[in-house]
């Protein structure tokens, strides 16, 4: 590429960094001379709050310049990568430099080709994101270690309220070892497990722990394989639970199902009326099978 054309580029994104105040790259291919551009105009901007790709594609080579310029940039808050090829090895590179990126309060790695490795690559440095408040990892094959790394990690993460890891493969094993780890994530306030294949076995360790956790607000477990006995069990423990004088786990809780879990709807109609009137149930999300 002619030099006019690198200085053209990041003249581009220079100005548009100071126009928007972030970057959003969708559908495109990223070469080297692409993220030296980018990366330039990030490590010099001071206004720059987020930075988006998805959709898209980035060579070998450019990703790990796009990636060293974040920590440069004092004001970035949010970065996503979604629906693009972002491995092991990439989440990785991209693990060493978030620790740096003081002001970051949202990470989103969503459909992105990260397995297990990634994973528990991400949650060694989880717990130095001192700003981290949101983290969205759903559509990723992480399995059970991954979830069970990232729940060590969420333990001593101060500021974290809200985790997505939907369909990520977490099964019995790792739902077990995310929820064992809630009593101990005193800021987080939603956790979203939707299509991660828990069985009952899964769901009985999750009411058991969501109990004993009196900060959290959402819970969402949609699409999962729950039977209607083990579930039945469980919801009328968390009813019980709701009307003794015991003080409320949930201050507002959400709970979507759907026809798969073949729940009985009188019973969730009762266990709803047993939240919804002692004023601990604020957002219905099952009002399909009412």
């Amino acid at each position: 590429m002619a030099a006019s054309d690198v200085i053209t580029k990041r003249t581009k994104w220079a100005e548009e960094i100071a126009r928007d105040k972030g970057v959003v790259l969708s559908y495109q291919h990223l070469d080297t001379d692409d993220a030296s551009a980018i990366a330039e105009a990030i490590g010099l901007s001071i206004t720059l709050e987020y930075f988006s790709f998805g959709n898209g594609t980035i060579d070998s080579a450019a990703f790990p310049i796009i990636v060293a310029s974040f920590p440069r940039c004092a004001s970035l808050q949010k970065l996503k990568f979604w629906c693009n090829h972002i491995d092991n090895a990439r989440v990785a590179a991209l693990a060493l430099v978030l620790p740096q990126c003081e002001a970051l309060k949202e990470l989103v790695l969503c459909n992105t080709s990260m397995g297990e490795e990634g994973a528990i690559a991400l949650s060694l440095v989880l717990p130095s994101c001192r700003a981290l408040r949101r983290l969205n990892l759903s559509r990723n094959d992480i399995g059970f270690r991954g979830a069970a790394a990232l729940a060590k990690a969420l333990e001593q993460c101060s500021k974290i309220d809200w985790v997505a890891l939907g369909n990520c493969s977490v099964g019995d094993e790792g739902a077990v070892a995310l929820t064992a780890a809630l009593p101990l994530c005193l800021s987080l306030r939603e956790l979203y497990l939707f299509n991660n294949d828990i069985t009952d076995v899964g769901v009985k360790a999750i009411m058991k722990s969501v109990l004993a956790h009196k900060w959290l607000k959402v819970l969402y477990l949609d699409d999962n394989h729950l039977m209607s006995s083990e579930w039945r069990r469980a919801c009328f423990s968390l009813s019980r639970h709701l009307n003794s004088t015991t003080p409320c786990a949930f201050s507002m809780l959400s709970i979507q199902l759907q026809d798969s879990f073949h729940v009985p709807r009188g019973l969730v109609r009762a266990l709803l009326f047993d939240m919804w009137s002692i004023g601990r149930l604020r957002a219905i999300a099952a009002l399909d099978v009412l």
